[in-house]
């Protein structure tokens, strides 16, 4: 006769979940970019008055999420400088760092996987049960924007805008038509569609869905451009016969209309409109994201990715004014020691504790921002 054994409950080891994050670093947003960013502020206030502030509210923040991960949380958060491929990985080809942690609290396993690619983005936003975190520009409500390189990004280059790759560039998820500095143009030197008048007058659209961004629901102006920018126009259906687009002053500088969008745009299928997000939680956690991208991603007359009710998938988080590089670090944080047992359950408990607590952070050092 075989003899039973009695195990108690504290024999038997429960399982944990395993959490996948993936963060998309933006144009500009690299992790060295981050570091060199922090030096430069380092030395410009070193021995000014301004030094201990800008220590305190700033630059203890302004780290690449996974090197703050490791100093606040110690030896238990691992990081992988050159990962190999594993089961718990997605296979991303700008696969960059991998960060691990393993809370006993949440009996949950976090891997985070650093990308740098357009291309990459979209597949994490494919990706089933993913947490993506976008951190770079907006580029003016035009949406997420991406480059690879080595060293410094090229301040001119064609990255800042459509891009030539399907691994630069931007990925579009912005209204139709965009207000864009002429001056930015002028910067980065990239090409652009604006609106000629010969197409005839734009929408004023009263209700959703609305075509223009919102900074453009103004009265237009007719502008003319010099001869350099004119030559930067695409695709050539753009270009005015008379020399004359859409455009306004706005904050006393010389805005154009530019052609943007979240669907069936110029860079499809790398918008919004071609891209099925299977993601269980998206964060854009680009400047002032909530007014340039909120309406697009959650109303039905748009994109419509609404959380269902009750709320256990579709997870969306915005910024609420221009932000920086000290949001993603803290967000993170906050979600990783988050100290309640949730393996296997709805992640919103421990999702709005992360915006709750990183709220708090952001208005206590006066970031001028929060997570919306």
């Amino acid at each position: 006769m075989v003899e039973q054994k009695e195990y108690r409950v504290s024999d038997i080891k429960e399982e944990y979940e395993i959490r996948k994050i993936v963060i998309a670093e933006g144009l500009e947003f690299h992790e060295n970019e981050i570091r060199e960013e922090a030096e430069r502020i380092k030395e410009k206030y070193s021995g000014k008055p301004e030094e201990k502030y800008v220590q305190k509210y700033y630059l203890q923040y302004l780290k690449p999420p996974l090197d703050y991960l490791r100093e606040k949380i110690g030896d238990n958060f691992k990081i992988e400088e050159n990962p190999g491929q594993s089961d718990d990985l997605i296979s991303f080809e700008s696969l960059r760092k991998v960060g691990r942690y393993c809370s006993k609290e949440q009996k949950v396993k976090f891997v985070i996987m650093t990308v740098v690619s357009k291309k990459d983005f979209k597949k994490a936003l494919e990706t089933e049960g993913t947490h993506v975190i976008y951190d770079g520009h907006s580029r003016y409500g035009r949406g997420a924007c991406f480059a690879i390189y080595e060293g410094k990004v090229p301040e001119k280059y064609e990255q800042w805008e459509r891009g030539i790759t399907d691994d630069e560039g931007l990925f579009r998820c912005g209204y139709q038509y965009v207000l864009i500095p002429l001056e930015d143009i002028e910067k980065h030197s990239y090409t652009f569609s604006p609106v000629p008048v010969e197409n005839g007058p734009l929408p004023s659209e009263k209700n959703h869905p609305f075509s223009r961004h919102p900074y453009a629901r103004r009265k237009l102006s007719e502008i003319s451009l010099p001869e350099d920018l004119s030559r930067r126009i695409f695709p050539k259906s753009s270009l005015s016969p008379s020399n004359r687009y859409y455009g306004l002053k706005r904050e006393g500088k010389w805005h154009i209309i530019l052609n943007a969008g979240w669907k069936d745009t110029i860079n499809s299928p790398f918008d919004l409109g071609a891209t099925e997000l299977k993601c269980r939680v998206f964060c854009l956690f680009g400047c002032s994201s909530r007014l340039h991208f909120w309406n697009i991603v959650r109303r039905k007359e748009y994109k419509g990715w609404g959380r269902p009710k009750p709320p256990s998938d579709r997870y969306a988080y915005f910024t609420t004014a221009p932000s920086d590089s000290r949001l993603a670090p803290l967000w993170l944080y906050y979600l990783l020691t988050y100290d309640e047992k949730n393996n296997f359950k709805s992640w919103l408990d421990s999702l709005e504790y992360a915006k709750r607590e990183t709220n708090k952070k952001l208005r206590s050092i006066n970031a001028g921002y929060e997570v919306y």
